[in-house]
């Protein structure tokens, strides 16, 4: 479901975000700038710029 409907695991199960990405440190509050893999699923440890 995460996939189809292009948000993370997080946002589908209503868990609280508190999500930095790894490399920079920004917060990933947004599922705009969460980093995507080759397959197309959410990153939660990267933003999209890392």
């Amino acid at each position: 479901m995460s996939k189809e409907f292009g948000v993370s695991i997080n946002t589908l199960l209503g868990a609280p975000r508190k999500l930095i990405c790894q490399c920079c440190g920004m917060p990933l509050e947004d599922d705009r700038i969460i980093s995507h893999d080759s397959d197309g699923t959410l990153n939660e440890d990267y933003c999209k710029w890392c």
